[in-house]
């Protein structure tokens, strides 16, 4: 249905004498300025919708996942339970704080890739990412076709399992 649905917007647009083939002109063309409107506000929520979930992943993931990249097990420390004595340093405290942490992430980064006026600079990091997408992919395939039929034994060898699929943080401990 979304194909047929996207085919017949492009056909009327090209049908359309004016249209200009925006989503914006077909809605003028079939309903006036109130249709103009409905696809604009039906834009702005879209991609308010998006906005909404990329904050939430950084909020969720952002802190949490560099802590523990970072700091390994001493990260999660219950700051109730701490005596004046104890310590844990401004950066520790950072990404600890998770709104502070996404305000400045949205506000260095996810805003100023939403104020671009033209997305054409991001082409290499979608190229990028494409990349990293397919070695994920290879990755997954890999790992089905040595791992399907063996049962994997959790034990202190080291091995494939160990030294490749087990998830350690700490990785910039000190």
């Amino acid at each position: 249905m979304n194909k047929r649905s996207l085919d017949l917007v492009v056909s009327l647009a090209i049908q359309v004498d004016g249209s200009g083939g925006s989503y914006e002109s077909l809605g003028t063309f079939a309903y006036g300025a109130t249709g103009r409107i409905a696809v604009m506000v039906s834009k702005m929520l879209y991609s308010l919708g998006g906005l909404i979930a990329y904050v939430i992943v950084v909020k969720d993931n952002f802190g949490p996942g560099l802590g523990n990249l970072i700091y390994r097990d001493n990260f999660n420390i219950d700051t109730s339970t701490i005596d004046q004595s104890t310590s844990i340093g401004w950066f520790h405290q950072l990404i600890s704080n998770d709104e502070l942490l996404t305000l400045l992430v949205s506000t260095t980064i996810i805003l100023p890739l939403c104020l671009l006026r033209d997305m054409a600079p991001l082409a290499k990091f979608s190229f990028i990412s494409v990349v990293a997408m397919c070695f994920i992919v290879l990755i997954v395939i890999y790992l089905h076709g040595t791992t399907a039929l063996v049962e994997i034994e959790h034990s202190n060898q080291h091995g494939f399992y160990q030294d490749w699929i087990v998830v350690r943080s700490g990785f910039f401990e000190r």
